[in-house]
């Protein structure tokens, strides 16, 4: 069989498709792996920050344990909801549903609503539920680009 048959031959086809299928397989597979290593070093940086940011005020968040599915202690990095506990500086401190306490970062450029009116970081007290979008940062700290105070 001749070099230009065998690059028009169906084995030749066949397999360019099936290294090309392998190929994104584990492009896929890294992606996956990726998200899981950002989510999971967020929630350990917030567990190692956890009793700086809150003394020995509040319990620790929950653990893994017996009648818990795997992954369920891991945080959010992305978005955050809950009751603000303090406020200072630059820093919101909130504890979610589930009892786990985050630490958001705001800056100028962070957007702070109440229903459809823009207010200002002034306008946030505590004990006001809120939801976060942002984005997290190397210190276990949510950086807002939005904040939502909403109704109790």
């Amino acid at each position: 069989m001749k070099f230009n048959e065998f690059l028009g031959s169906k084995l030749f086809k066949w397999s360019v498709i099936g290294v090309g299928e392998f190929i994104l397989l584990l492009l896929v597979f890294k992606g996956g792996m990726d998200v899981g290593f950002r989510k999971a070093g967020f929630s350990y940086r917030m567990g190692e920050k956890y009793f700086q940011v809150f003394g020995n005020e509040l319990p620790p968040p929950p653990r893994g344990g017996m009648g818990r599915m795997p992954g369920d202690d891991l945080l959010n990095a992305f978005s955050a909801s809950g009751v603000v506990l303090k406020i200072e500086n630059n820093g919101i401190f909130i504890r979610s549903e589930n009892n786990t306490e985050k630490e958001i970062i705001f800056s100028s450029s962070t957007l702070f609503r109440r229903q459809r009116q823009t207010i200002s970081y002034k306008d946030v007290g505590q004990d006001d539920l809120v939801s976060v979008i942002g984005s997290p940062n190397s210190n276990g700290q949510i950086e807002a680009k939005f904040i939502r105070v909403m109704n109790p």
